[in-house]
Order: structure tokens, then sequence, then C-alpha cells
């Protein structure tokens, strides 16, 4: 792909249902929104998703999440944003129970989400340690997990989709993307 467009949401639910959900209660939601991709029209163009299942002493469990869409198919990050977290609240969870922060409208100039052109290496390089900051392990997440003779998985991530082999179009300059 030679454009993305990250979207970056936290997935919580309101502090009543909160604090008297299990993680198994928390994943049950996730995977109702993973499920219903497939069929929502939100997600077309939706190519995979990251996302990271933290516990939290006011939020108690909840979820970081990128969607990774793409970027020659679909343009306008904050209503996508503001589209998905709404079907989160009011479609998955029910009842207004559920919340979303949507990081897609407190953008800085240099952040490593909306739309990622190739070129842009400085972006992607954020968009990268936005990345590493999901997969890194929380220690408030973990104590969650004393006594259990294995830590249960807290990051999860989509397929990627097959990738074509045709060499359609014109090629990249990968090597300096500012010939361009």
């Amino acid at each position: 792909y030679s454009k993305l467009l990250i979207i970056r949401l936290d997935l919580s639910f309101q502090y009543d249902l909160a604090h008297t959900m299990s993680r198994e209660n928390a994943l049950w939601y996730f995977q109702k929104i993973r499920n219903n991709m497939r069929f929502n029209q939100l997600f077309n163009h939706f190519i995979t998703y990251l996302a990271k299942l933290e516990y939290g002493q006011d939020k108690g469990w909840h979820f970081h999440v990128c969607f990774i869409f793409n970027g020659q198919q679909v343009k306008n990050d904050q209503y996508l944003a503001q589209n998905i977290g709404e079907y989160w609240r009011n479609t998955i969870v029910g009842q207004n129970l559920g919340l979303y922060f949507s990081c897609n409208h407190r953008k800085y100039d240099n952040s490593g989400i909306g739309m990622i052109d190739y070129r842009n290496i400085d972006k992607i390089q954020i968009f990268k340690d936005i990345i590493a900051y999901l997969c890194k392990i929380d220690k408030t997440t973990l104590n969650q997990f004393q006594g259990l003779s294995e830590t249960p998985r807290t990051f999860f991530r989509g397929q990627l989709p097959a990738i074509s082999e045709t060499k359609l179009g014109r090629p990249r300059m990968y090597d300096n993307p500012s010939k361009l």
C-alpha cells in the first residue's frame, strides 16, 4: 500500500461497568467488534488492526487500538475515527455504556496517525514507535494475572490480506523518496 490511514482509538467502558467487568467480558466485546468488521461498511478498505488490552485503576479493562485502512480509498481519519468510536459505544457495548477516545482528533503536526504516505519516512518511524508502545509490558496489567500459571495474551493483531504478485502502476522510488 502506498498510503495507509491510521485510526488510533482507546476503547473502554463506563466507570460502573468497567469495574465490574472481567477480562473475559472485555475480550468478548472486542471479539464482537472484530466479527462485525466483516459486514460493516465502516470497515470498507480495512487492512488490519493492532490492539493492546490493559487494566487501569480508573478505567478497568480497556483497549488501545490502531485500525489500519487503505489510504488510497479512505481519506477522512477524524470522521472515520468518530464513527468507529460511536459504533463501539452505541452498538457493540450498547446503551451508551461504551466509551472511546479518538487520538485522531488530538493529533499533532508530526504524529504517526492519520494519513501516512510511503515517502514520509519520519511519520513511518513515529508510527513504528506507536506500535512499540502498544507492545510494551504494562506492570499494572501484569499484576492482574498474579497467581496464574501463565500470563494470558494482552496484544492482538489482525491477519494481513494476501499480497498480490502483480506489479501494476508506476514503480516506487523506495531508495530516495525525495526524488518524486
